[in-house]
């Protein structure tokens, strides 16, 4: 049990300096940050955009909150691999409501309704999401420039259609 508590303890420790990077950006580099004034951007539209699945709480705004906090420092975390794409907010919800019933600004109520400080609360749903993140090779099936290229895919599949299935291939020529 005190490892786990020691563990924790280092969890949110390192979450809260990622998460200050961030939060201590300065005016003058808020102007010229073009990339962080995106990304929060991008974030900002998935949250609304996907609105509706933070409407089981009882204060929305607060969840929604959360959830953009954990993803703005997902993508600090990791620049270069887990910077935010649109629609990634979907693979967090799951998590999400596995963790908390409901949030205030203070505090979040997880399902044995006890009140835990929301750094705590996202720190553990950071750490879940972040590995989760890459034990499933998220980054490789959200970002854009990872996925293949489609012309490529589809010149593979005609090639395959005129070797192994000419009578497929002019059916599709016909039409």
């Amino acid at each position: 049990q005190p490892e786990r508590e020691n563990y924790k303890k280092q969890n949110l420790e390192s979450y809260l300096q990622c998460k200050k990077i961030w939060k201590s950006t300065t005016p003058s580099q808020w102007k010229y940050f073009h990339d962080l004034r995106n990304l929060i951007q991008i974030i900002e539209d998935d949250l609304d955009k996907y609105e509706s699945f933070f409407s089981t709480f009882e204060h929305p705004k607060c969840v929604q909150k959360i959830a953009f906090e954990i993803l703005l420092t997902l993508s600090y975390y990791n620049w270069d691999n887990n910077l935010y794409v649109s629609g990634l907010v979907t693979f967090l919800l799951p998590i999400l409501n596995g963790f908390i019933k409901d949030a205030s600004i203070d505090f979040a109520i997880t399902f044995k309704d006890e009140k835990v400080p929301i750094d705590e609360i996202e720190s553990d749903i950071f750490w879940c999401f972040s590995n989760f993140y890459d034990k499933n090779g998220l980054n490789d099936s959200v970002h854009p420039e990872k996925q293949p290229i489609f012309r490529s895919l589809f010149n593979d599949a005609g090639d395959l259609l005129n070797a192994e299935f000419p009578d497929i291939r002019s059916i599709l020529d016909q039409n």
